[in-house]
């Protein structure tokens, strides 16, 4: 239920869209460096409020949305990373996935849907739970995703980075 007077909320969301505007300016003018931090703290930002809407919403403080970025992260990069840097730094990747680059609308659109797939499987389990056990349900997701890449270094390169991704990502 909404109880602040929509005038406040149009001039709220106003405000906010004229900061997100009058930062990517600034951030497009002053470089690169400053573009990637931006675009950094918008993507954390993004995660934040996914958490901020769904624990004001139900009450239970969720950590799974983070697992669930991660998941769509990695499906993502695996898609776009081009075949020969993935043959070259992760020699025991499955074949089929080190042969597999397609381009970064198909691999979202991948991601997504496997996202997708493992959060509903997941939350059939934690759906059920209510208050302090969801969120320790969740928090044990996290923990469960983060060792998963970390230690599937055939595949996530560990705690190593990726090299070689397309970089597509603009402010803009």
């Amino acid at each position: 239920m909404i109880t602040a007077p929509r005038k406040h909320i149009f001039a709220s969301v106003l405000g906010i869209v004229a900061l997100v505007i009058a930062a990517t300016l600034i951030a497009s003018s002053v470089g690169a460096a400053s573009e990637r931090v931006l675009t950094v703290f918008y993507i954390s930002l993004i995660a934040v409020v996914g958490m901020g809407v769904y624990s004001g919403n139900s009450g239970i403080l969720s950590f799974g949305h983070l697992s669930f970025m991660a998941i769509g992260a990695y499906a993502a990069s695996l898609l776009t990373l081009p075949a020969h840097l993935k043959i070259a730094t992760l020699p025991k990747l499955p074949g089929w996935l080190a042969t597999t680059e397609v381009g970064i609308f198909s691999a979202t659109i991948v991601a997504i849907l496997l996202t997708c797939v493992v959060a509903a499987v997941i939350g059939l389990a934690i759906g059920k739970l209510e208050g302090s056990a969801a969120v320790i349900a969740t928090l044990g997701l996290l923990i469960i995703v983060h060792g998963v890449a970390i230690g599937w270094r055939d595949v996530t390169r560990g705690s190593q980075t990726f090299f070689g991704i397309p970089a597509v990502t603009t402010l803009w």
